[in-house]
């Protein structure tokens, strides 16, 4: 939708506008695009949001780098292909606690690879309440959707059952 005409002239905020915007009392995915390591961590601490925020990026070496700067700052390591071993040492490496992935290539084996690992599994982009409901029982953590309401009736109707 970034591309339609339909949002030509649209103003898009800075990292800076956007945390004051939603920063109330939620904790924010922040999604990595451009920029660098030191300039997103000296903002986080700035506003003090190092301890409420997750950062997320396809760019491990920019992970790597805010986390020698704020090793207190959760990390999550994203991809959209086969997760290797390799791969997981790699994300070990940039100080990541989180592995995002895409849902198509995660199932119940990749979920116990990651929490073996010592990491919280997350996924994107999960529309599908069948999809979701397979993979939070298999022990997934977190889920990136379009569909919010949807999905959060999965997990809270696995932890009404759990009690």
């Amino acid at each position: 939708s970034w591309f339609d005409p339909k949002y030509a002239g649209a103003k898009i905020l800075t990292l800076d506008e956007a945390l004051n915007a939603i920063q109330a009392g939620s904790m924010t995915l922040i999604e990595h695009k451009g920029g660098d390591a030191a300039t997103c961590v000296e903002l986080l601490r700035k506003k003090e949001l190092v301890d409420r925020v997750v950062v997320q990026s396809f760019n491990w070496g920019f992970l790597r780098d805010c986390h020698k700067l704020e090793p207190r700052l959760t990390l999550g390591a994203l991809g959209s292909d086969e997760l290797t071993d390799d791969k997981l040492k790699q994300i070990e490496a940039c100080g990541a606690r989180v592995v995002g992935w895409n849902h198509k290539y995660i199932g119940p084996r990749e979920i116990a690879r990651i929490h073996q690992s010592g990491k919280q599994a997350w996924v994107y982009t999960v529309n599908d309440v069948a999809r979701a409901r397979e993979l939070q029982q298999a022990g997934l953590d977190g889920l990136i959707t379009d569909r919010a309401a949807e999905m959060r009736g999965v997990f809270v109707a696995a932890e009404k059952s759990a009690e």
